[in-house]
């Protein structure tokens, strides 16, 4: 039976699958560059986390955008946590804080 769900690069989303903190930010971080308001070219934000080495490459920009801007904060006041899932809470909370930008 093929795989039913939205395919964004090599990710598969599902109704009952999961997202992470970094996968979501990365999905609002396109969505925003795609209206035109990501980062000016060669623009970068520092994330001041302890765990900030621990996000991905292709997820760089986009946490640093999202933190930049208040979407995403840490999961506690030293860690970003990218990798974690992304409850339903954070979920609907960072899309409200993008669309209210």
């Amino acid at each position: 039976m093929p795989h039913r769900g939205i395919y964004v690069n090599l990710w598969i989303l599902t109704p009952d699958g999961i997202v992470t903190r970094e996968q979501l930010a990365s999905f609002i971080y396109r969505y925003a560059k795609e209206q035109g308001r990501g980062f000016a070219a060669g623009e970068k934000f520092e994330l001041n986390f302890s765990d900030a080495a621990s996000v991905s490459t292709w997820a760089t920009e986009a946490m640093q955008w999202c933190v930049k801007n208040g979407i995403v904060t840490g999961t506690t006041d030293t860690t970003l946590t990218p990798a974690g899932t992304a409850n339903r809470g954070q979920i609907v909370t960072m899309l409200y804080r993008f669309f209210n930008l």
